[in-house]
Formats: C-alpha cells, structure tokens, sequence
C-alpha cells in the first residue's frame, strides 16, 4: 500500500507536467512555446482553497496535485495502510515550516495602491472601437481623479485600458500637477513587426519631467500569448479558413496576430520594486516562477476578461490560478479585471478581498 500511495501521487503529478507539455506543444506558435504551460482543470487546483496551497512555492499546481493524490489515497484505503496517519501528520507538518519558515516578500513600507476595475465590452470593427476607446477614456479620466484626495503611490488599470495613450500634453501636464508622486500601472496594445503586441506601461512623474506619453514610456511586453485570441497555433493555421469565408478569416488574422516580447521583469518605484502579470501569463508556470526571479516586492495581474461574461468555472479557475500564482511566488498579489472580478491575494495564496464586477475604484 506504502508503494502504491507514493506511485500514484508521482504519478498524477508525471501526467499533470506530461500534459502541460502536451498542451503546449499542441499549441505552439508565434505566440506560444514549449514548457509547463496550461495546468488548467488539474487536479490540484482543489487545493488552492485550502492552507495546502502554500506547497505551491515547491512546484505550482503540480506539486499540489501529488499531494492531492497522497490525502485521497490515504483516506480511501487508511485501512490497509499502516499508519496512513503519518501521511496527512507529514503534510501538516510540512505546512507548518513553509507557513513560518519560508519566508514571504513584504514592503519596506505602508503603500497606497488604487484598482481601477472596469467592465467594458471589446468591439473588433476598427472605426466603432476607436469610438468606444474614447468614451473609455472619459470613465477612466473621471475614476482617476476621484483618487485625487488619497494621494495614492501607485494606480493600476487592467489589461490593455489605454488611459495614458489619450493623454494630450495638456492632460498630461494636469495629471502631473494632481498626481506629482504616484505611478500609473497602465496597459496598451501597440503596433509590433507583423501584428500587435501587449504591454504593461509604468508611467513615474519624476522632478517635473515633460516625458509624452508615446513609446519612450517604461514597458513590459507580454512573453506568453493566449492561443487563438492572440496567435493561432501552427498546427491549425492550414485549417482555419475552412472554417471561416475569406473577409471572416481575413479580419481574424488582422485582429488577433499578436506578438511576444522579451523585456525586462520588474520595475523599481522608489523603495518598492513592482512587476506585472498580464493576463494569460497566470497560466504558465514558468513564466509566474521567471518574474519570482526578477526580485519584485509586489505583483499587479493586469486581465481582460470579456469573453468570460463571469460564468462560474471560469471565474473559479481565475481565483485558483491568482492564489496559486501568489503562493509560488510567496508575494502579494493583486488582480485587475476588465470584465470579471478582482482580487487581492497575500502572499501565501489567501483571497483577503473579492472586488466585484463592474467600474470601481478600491484604494488598499
């Protein structure tokens, strides 16, 4: 029993890593590559809501499906294996040292940070979205300087909201003027070789400096892509426009060719070193352990979420990978979403606040 109850948890996990690899081979393009990529719907996620999570730290989802394997064996066949108690004894145990002896990344010091959350539908026709942008950006512009009285460090706006790029040098000067010490975490799709690319921009007004808002603003490109929102897989490129007539598969192309861009990590704000998740990115294991790396203090996941129009699988798999995301990296976490709901995460993969759906403004 002793060598079936580690077989089939090794084994679970083996399967869990083998399909990610499967998954992204499937997958792989433009926009994508090879690695452990796509653990969605695994079975360790059940444990995202519970302390467990923090075994995330060891190996992300996959290192909590083994030990998912462990409890379920144990507690199926706790009579033909002697002293199964050990088992959950051990897990508790081990719990208890990454709880209080692993430890988490924490600030320097108190920092005010403003959500901006937003429920805007996206509109593909090039003309009507440009329309639709402007009208966004008058939303924004007015939750922005709501905030104006809380004199918050830093304002985060999610996934692609384009605030800053509507900036004409009179508005920029304005914000300037009414918020001359915070940073503006903001998202923009941009012009990138053959098709676009996703970036978070970190704007900083410093000593009265007249940078525009144009392409000298800090950036980081978003390094995994969501396959066929944002490239289409080479395996199914020869078969797409069997699908689709020729205006359809022509205005596909255009619209969801998206780039990959290597650029830096995380970008240093006074004392505090801020990194960003882009939305999809929260899938890959890799790419959530290679921003760890990067040393930050604090971590925005930046989403767009329209097409999920809040259906309840998606939205539990959403709240599981941003806690299971924090656990692995042992930092706060906080999630803003355009068309779904936000969330703050501690760094040991706890929801301590759920933010709705809808056009708010939360000052933590």
């Amino acid at each position: 029993p002793w060598k079936n109850l580690f077989l089939l948890s090794f084994s679970l996990m083996l399967i869990d890593i083998v399909r990610s690899f499967c998954f992204s081979l499937l997958l792989y393009g433009k926009g994508g590559s090879v690695g452990l990529h796509f653990d969605v719907t695994s079975l360790g996620h059940a444990l995202s809501i519970t302390p467990f999570v923090e075994y995330a730290y060891f190996g992300g989802t996959y290192i909590l499906t083994g030990i998912l394997g462990l409890l379920v064996y144990t507690t199926l066949h706790y009579k033909k294996t002697h002293y199964s108690f050990l088992v959950p004894v051990f897990l508790v145990l081990g719990w208890i040292g990454i709880h209080y002896y692993i430890p988490t990344v924490s600030l320097e010091k108190p920092l005010r940070v403003a959500i901006i959350s937003t429920d805007f539908p996206d509109e593909e026709n090039k003309l009507q979205a440009t329309e639709q942008r402007k009208e966004r950006f008058l939303s924004l512009e007015k939750m922005t300087y709501a905030l104006a009285s809380s004199s918050p460090d830093i304002i985060v706006y999610p996934e692609d909201a384009r605030f800053l790029r509507y900036l004409s040098e009179e508005k920029l000067q304005l914000l300037k003027k009414t918020f001359p010490n915070t940073l503006f975490v903001d998202g923009d799709t941009r012009a990138y070789e053959e098709g676009f690319a996703n970036y978070s921009l970190f704007y900083e007004i410093k000593d009265g400096a007249s940078a525009r808002n144009d392409q000298t603003i800090a950036g980081r490109g978003k390094t995994f892509l969501f396959p066929f929102s944002e490239y289409t897989p080479a395996l199914f490129t020869p078969f797409l426009h069997f699908f689709m007539d020729e205006k359809s598969y022509s205005l596909y192309k255009e619209n969801h060719s998206y780039t990959k861009v290597n650029s830096f990590g995380s970008f240093p704000f006074e004392s505090v070193r801020v990194a960003t998740l882009i939305c999809s990115e929260f899938l890959s294991y890799t790419t959530v352990r290679n921003m760890a790396r990067t040393g930050p203090h604090i971590v925005f996941l930046q989403s767009n979420f329209t097409v999920s129009k809040n259906r309840v699988w998606f939205t539990m798999q959403t709240r599981s990978f941003a806690q299971i995301a924090a656990a692995t990296m042992r930092r706060p976490l906080i999630h803003i979403a355009n068309g779904s709901e936000s969330y703050i995460v501690s760094p040991r993969g706890v929801i301590v606040k759920t933010l709705g759906r809808g056009l708010k403004t939360t000052l933590i």
